[in-house]
């Protein structure tokens, strides 16, 4: 598990390091200023997130979970 943990850090890391730079380029036209949490990724609703990765896995592994 510490691989996944590891890519999953690397993936908040980056996805935040993004909506921070995006939000210096968007709050010079806006008159209202964002924040990088508003538009990161990691700002979902967890529930929502694993029930998507549950409906993933199950379509990715449906001919092994029938057996």
């Amino acid at each position: 598990m510490d691989l996944w943990d590891g890519y999953q850090w690397r993936r908040k890391n980056n996805d935040d390091t993004l909506a921070y730079y995006v939000c210096r380029l968007m709050n010079l036209q806006l008159k209202d200023p964002i924040q990088p949490a508003q538009i990161s990724r990691f700002n979902e609703d967890p529930e929502i997130k694993k029930k998507t990765e549950v409906e993933y896995l199950q379509e990715r592994f449906k001919d092994a979970l029938k057996e």
